[in-house]
């Protein structure tokens, strides 16, 4: 059993107009999304990645001399940076050499066994090795937040919920204007059906002139309605001419039946 078929033709338009446009604007939404996100995270990577690619030419020296000192100052120069939230400087045997964590985010060990380059939770982590003359001293790694493309989703999620309202409300009226402009002649085809069912009048005809598919209703309508106005006509002659058979029979019994009394009396 269908549940649509106990909604009206009016109401399955409507809410066929509300679920495509639901569906066209998510999936734009969708697909603006993916784009953004897709660009945030490229300009990102390649920001943070030039910027440890500059911090880690800065920090050569002090690796190289084992200053720490040296090495502290240099980092604490993200400061400026907006996106930077902590860098951590690894020595060649791993160990940890300096860091500059202003958050006190979690210090991100030193796995070599991952890609350089990695979106994880709500950061962005790099990893670049520290070289001097094809010599490796170390590795620099820095994290970046990411609270931007939530901040970027949020937004972008209000707008739909806006979006999405403004065209439901839209989408609504049009339904309701469509819904009309189909319908109106049905109604009137309807009202005419109801009309011939309590005055059995076959002499009315469906007027409709639009070259589409209520036009092929209509035609065939009327058609319906020569049949049935020839038959009814055929079959009211064939009653009058019954009942006109009918009185003539009477009326040679009736006269037959003078005769025949008359014929008595004279015996």
């Amino acid at each position: 059993m269908k549940i649509d078929k106990y909604y009206t033709l009016r109401t399955k338009i409507t809410v066929l107009a509300l679920i495509v446009s639901f569906t066209i604007t998510i999936i734009g939404f969708a697909i603006v999304y993916m784009q953004n996100t897709m660009i945030f995270k490229k300009n990102l990577s390649e920001k943070i990645s030039f910027q440890a690619k500059i911090i880690s030419e800065y920090c050569t020296v002090p690796l190289v001399f084992d200053d720490q000192a040296g090495a502290t100052e240099v980092l604490n120069r993200l400061r400026v940076s907006n996106e930077i939230e902590s860098a951590f400087l690894y020595n060649i045997n791993g160990n940890l050499f300096s860091t500059y964590n202003p958050s006190n985010n979690s210090i991100i060990g030193l796995n070599l066994s991952t890609a350089p380059q990695v979106f994880e939770k709500n950061h962005f982590v790099v990893r670049n090795e520290i070289r001097y003359q094809n010599k490796k001293y170390g590795y620099l790694v820095l994290t970046a937040s990411t609270k931007t493309l939530e901040q970027n989703a949020i937004q972008l999620i209000q707008t739909l919920i806006i979006t999405l309202i403004i065209l439901s409300l839209i989408a609504f009226f049009i339904s309701i204007k469509l819904s009309n402009i189909i319908l109106s002649p049905l109604h009137e085809l309807t009202n005419l059906i109801k009309h011939i069912r309590n005055k059995s009048d076959f002499s009315l005809r469906f007027n409709y002139d639009q070259p589409d598919e209520i036009s092929i209703l209509a035609n065939g309508f009327n058609r319906m309605l020569n049949q049935i106005e020839i038959k009814t006509q055929e079959r009211d002659r064939a009653e009058i001419e019954l009942k006109n058979l009918n009185d003539l029979l009477e009326e040679r019994v009736r006269v037959r039946t003078q005769e025949l009394a008359h014929a008595n009396k004279l015996l």
